[in-house]
């Protein structure tokens, strides 16, 4: 008697493998769709920081500025671009804002390359006051020498050098521009005897002047930031004096208010003599 081995080899149809197929390409699709959501909503999140780290970065060096002073804040150069909104106390120009007032407020809009927006709202208080120098507020009668009248002193055109020998001064107004950007007398302006400016005075940012006699300024002396000057000699002034929050006037003898700086009477030369 023969024996028989029957086996099942029963398996899938063709239209089983083709539902199974379909089916797993529909969870792959689907899955596919939801990690490129998941990837773009990561890239759309981590661009919304970065952005948001810049404009704190901005805002910050704004507030900087503000609180030393400066008139004018600026942002730096960056990749992002910047605009003014809401300002008061100040207007916007470009990637900057003239201050007006105190405080400041303003809403810093910042739109990345990849179109990523956002709008920060912010208020500056605090700045520094520039100084003023009053009109004269007490008398002074000591001294012994009455120094010699700025009509005497050797005529000046402009500030083209930056040492003078000799007893100078200058008819017309003086302005000296941005020492960062003339690069014109690094070490500052040195005055070995008196000086005068008979028509106003203006020292702009990073600027250093030293006078190692009197310095006279007729109509207003303006002081701006980072500026030093420094007066060996007495201060002779006939019009306010402006110092702003970082600059600096360090007058080792008087500051002196005139009635007439040509003819000076008082004995030292200090008819009214001006306290900081």
């Amino acid at each position: 008697m023969k024996n028989r081995h029957f086996f099942n080899q029963k398996g899938l149809t063709l239209v089983e493998l083709l539902a199974a197929l379909g089916l797993f390409a529909v969870v792959i699709a689907l899955s596919a769709t939801v990690i490129v959501q998941f990837i773009g909503s990561n890239e759309k999140t981590s661009g919304q920081i970065s952005l948001q780290q810049e404009a704190n970065i901005a805002i910050n060096e704004l507030r900087n500025q503000y609180i030393q002073g400066q008139d004018k804040l600026c942002i730096s150069q960056s990749e992002i671009d910047f605009t003014f909104e809401n300002v008061k106390n100040g207007n916007a120009i470009n990637e900057c804002i003239e201050v007006t007032g105190n405080p400041l407020s303003f809403s810093l809009g910042a739109t990345s390359h990849s179109d990523d927006s956002i709008i920060l709202q912010t208020t500056f208080n605090n700045k520094k006051e520039e100084l003023v120098i009053p009109l004269p507020i007490k008398n002074n009668d000591e001294g012994t020498e009455t120094p010699k009248p700025p009509e005497d002193f050797d005529n000046e055109d402009n500030m083209n050098k930056c040492t003078f020998p000799n007893d100078v001064q200058f008819n017309k107004y003086v302005y000296i521009a941005n020492g960062n950007s003339t690069k014109r007398c690094p070490d500052g302006y040195l005055f070995k005897k008196n000086a005068a400016f008979t028509n106003g005075f203006y020292i702009h940012n990073h600027n250093k002047v030293t006078v190692e006699g009197n310095l006279y300024v007729l109509s207003e002396f303006y002081i701006s930031n980072h500026v030093d000057v420094v007066v060996l000699g007495n201060l002779y002034v006939e019009d306010r004096t402006v110092i702003k929050p970082n600059g600096s006037l360090d007058v080792k003898g008087k500051i002196c208010q005139v009635n007439d700086i040509n003819n000076i009477e008082e004995i030292d030369g200090c008819e009214k003599e001006i306290e900081l």
